[in-house]
């Protein structure tokens, strides 16, 4: 059988190529297919899709075993640490964020694990999302795997993390599905966008999802493009990534695409260094290692490794107990009172963690945070037996229920259906009600109940607690950093409530966001902005809750001083105006993007400060000079104020100026513009009219002035200590 590869991508209209989210890749001889989605409100996730994309394609994912998921996705996260780009010079806030956060994506994969002339076995296996969808050359209609409708996609996708710690093996499982195709059948790997669009029918467009389908098949590169800005233009598709793999198999005869391979298990090199790794945990007595290199057992096999049931049993139940005592420490660890919570936690798990080498770095946190882990007085057994009955009971638990009834105490039976019952209720009431700490307190309480392993969790289910939980732990963080009255502490929370702002009340929210500027403002040396941000602290109703520290106290005085000295008021010879460091540097910023609209020209840094000065210097003689030719019956009039809104809407349309991106870079208005351009328009038209009307040059003009210019500009070097601190300054105004 052959498989002939279409490759189509298309970034949304905010990306590039470089920054698109999506990645994409095969390697027809070994039948493997992948399509990954970066999540685009993460950092570095094209990174991430990518690395995911090619780990696949050299390392396929064979199972949806939770400890086989973790094994092959702890190999991929080591090596994105080495693939991250520098994080040098990034914004504080992007850095935490990057830090603290990682990066996230969905995975489509499809991989043949047998094929001959007349089919192939297909196993399908996906994280969120990305779909796969299959349209076979018999039937009509197409498979969606493993979203179906288009409401589907308005969940909130399970996306692989690039850091270790935000891995739940048990929240991050994948959906799998094993599949017959034939020649002639078609496959589409696709990213949400466009999977959607098909499952919808091209969002009506079309009859039937198969026609959709169809479209997006007959798509070349060369084409896809232009489909997805028609299907945009349409609002038939978001605006996002849009990105699909499309595999048409085909029969030998035809003799077009590639001759279709398979893949069944994992290299010998794999296998050997993987039996390596477990080799070295069984030495080291790390039972969290065993179990996650151990995996689902398959490649420890063919290298000959046997494993007995119960020490692999015993192993999973320390690297679970070690997962949720984890999870409870991150969450709780910046809480007011966290031995309140993490005691009792550990009680719980002690019997099987309190000797595991595995474990080592966390008796040692909870020791710092005066956690006792000396087992209950009331409840002491040894650490094999206690964690030997906890296997039991687990075992029990499977087993319990396939036993004879008449075998049970009918009211003990009953007891206990009830306590379930009431656990069940409560957690479906705190779900109901939207209230975070409900919702945790109602699952700790499943999670510590003997009937644990009879509860069965959707994934929405355990998306929304563990939801819960993130939320939970960011809302103590934030509580901890505002009562700290620290502006940095309560800055570095901000990401939290940007992502969720019903952490806080109203007032709180503006605290936390005052906070962010003001650090923002500290770090760029931006004084404008620093000064502004202090003030609407100082004034604020909540003025007390943010404390400055001497060094942010020192800094603001340095920014006063620094201010004053910029807006001192500056004699003229037409009366009193004040010229500022700030303001000057805004008419920079004008005059050149002026130079290129009117002239095209680029100049030097010094050379464009020398102009602007220029501009600012002469401008009251030349007002005077416009002033008097008007009384003179100038032909035409100097009428400058009937020319700017021309000037204006040309200069404001004009590509090289590149308008709105002035405007945001150097903090300027639609009227600080148009008064600049006054300064400009009044140079520009007094020249004109010096040389056509009077036959003489601007600056032979202003020679004849030079007594009043001279002094003028003496003025004004007096009145700006700004001016001699010019790179190209060298002690006197020389024109």
């Amino acid at each position: 059988m052959l498989a002939q590869v279409t490759r189509l991508r298309y970034w949304k209209s905010e990306h590039d190529e470089q920054t698109c989210e999506d990645a994409l890749g095969e390697h027809v001889p070994e039948g493997l297919f992948v399509v990954a989605d970066g999540v685009g409100t993460t950092l570095f996730s094209n990174v991430w899709a990518w690395l995911l994309v090619d780990h696949f394609l050299n390392v396929p994912l064979l199972s949806n075993d939770p400890f086989e998921v973790e094994w092959w996705l702890r190999l991929i996260q080591e090596r994105y640490q080495q693939e991250l780009p520098s994080l040098e010079g990034m914004p504080w806030n992007a850095l935490q964020k990057a830090q603290s956060q990682g990066s996230y994506s969905t995975l489509a994969t499809v991989r043949i694990t047998r094929v001959d002339a007349d089919s192939a076995l297909v196993t399908l296996l996906v994280f969120g999302d990305s779909c796969i969808l299959i349209k076979k050359a018999d039937t009509n209609g197409v498979l969606s795997f493993p979203l179906e409708k288009a409401l589907d996609f308005d969940q909130a996708p399970i996306s692989l993390p690039s850091k270790l710690s935000s891995f739940n093996r048990y929240f991050h499982r994948c959906t799998i599905k094993h599949v017959e195709l034939a020649p002639g059948d078609n496959v589409i790997l696709a990213t949400d966008a466009v999977a959607r669009w098909i499952v919808s029918a091209g969002n009506g467009r079309y009859a039937d999802s198969q026609s959709a389908f169809l479209e997006v098949a007959a798509q070349t590169p060369d084409s896809w493009s232009a489909f997805i800005t028609g299907c945009r233009a349409r609002n038939e598709m978001i605006d996002d990534d849009s990105t699909a793999l499309v595999v048409a198999l085909q029969p030998d005869a035809l003799n077009t695409g590639m001759q279709l391979g398979s893949t069944s298990e994992h290299s010998t090199d794999v296998r050997e260094k993987r039996k390596h790794t477990f080799t070295e945990a069984l030495q080291a007595q790390n039972k969290e290692l065993v179990a996650i290199s151990f995996g689902d057992g398959i490649d420890l096999g063919l290298e000959g490794v046997s494993f007995p049931s119960d020490q692999l049993q015993q192993a999973r139940a320390v690297a679970d107990a070690l997962r949720d005592m984890l999870q409870v420490l991150r969450r709780e660890v910046n809480s007011l009172n966290p031995v309140e919570t993490l005691g009792p936690a550990w009680q719980r798990y002690a019997p099987l963690l309190q000797d595991e080498p595995c474990a080592a770095k966390l008796r040692q946190t909870l020791t710092r945070l005066g956690v006792p882990l000396a087992p209950s007085l009331t409840d002491a057994p040894t650490t094999s037996d206690a964690a030997s009955s906890l296997i039991e009971a687990r075992q029990q638990e499977d087993t319990g229920r396939q036993q004879d009834a008449g075998t049970i105490d009918m009211r003990e039976m009953l007891r206990r259906r009830r306590e379930q019952l009431d656990l069940e209720r409560r957690l479906m009431q705190a779900l109901r009600s939207e209230d975070d700490k409900a919702i945790i307190l109602a699952y700790d309480n499943i999670r510590q109940s003997p009937y644990m392993q009879d509860f069965t969790f959707s994934l929405r289910r355990e998306q929304r607690v563990l939801l819960a939980q993130q939320r939970e732990t960011e809302r103590r963080r934030l509580r901890r950093a505002l009562k700290s009255k620290n502006a940095e502490q309560i800055a570095n929370a901000y990401e939290s409530v940007s992502r969720n702002a019903s952490l806080l009340s109203g007032d709180e929210r503006k605290q936390v966001l005052l906070a962010s500027r003001f650090i923002e403002a500290y770090r760029s040396e931006n004084d404008e902005v620093l000064l502004a941000t202090s003030e609407k602290i100082r004034s604020a109703a909540y003025h007390e809750a943010i404390v400055f520290t001497l060094q942010e106290k020192e800094r603001l005085a340095r920014a006063r001083r620094r201010a004053m000295m910029r807006t001192r008021t500056i004699p003229t010879t037409t009366g009193t105006s004040a010229i500022s460091e700030v303001w000057f540097r805004k008419m920079c910023s004008v005059k050149r993007a002026y130079l290129l609209y009117w002239a095209s020209r680029q100049v030097t840094p010094e050379q464009l400060e020398r102009m602007t000065l220029d501009d600012l210097a002469d401008d009251p003689l030349i007002q005077k000079g416009i002033e008097e030719a008007n009384r003179n019956a100038a032909s035409p009039t100097l009428l400058l104020n009937n020319l700017l809104p021309e000037l204006f809407r040309a200069f404001k349309n004009d590509s090289d100026v590149a308008y709105d991106g002035l405007l945001k870079k150097n903090r300027l208005t639609d009227d600080e513009v148009k008064t600049i351009l006054l300064i400009f328009l009044r140079r520009q038209l007094f020249e004109e009219y010096l040389l056509w009307q009077q036959a003489i040059q601007l600056q032979d003009w202003l020679k004849a002035h030079d007594s009043e210019r001279t002094a003028f500009r003496q003025n004004l070097v007096t009145a700006c200590p700004w001016i001699p601190t010019l790179n190209w300054w060298k002690g006197q105004y020389d024109a």
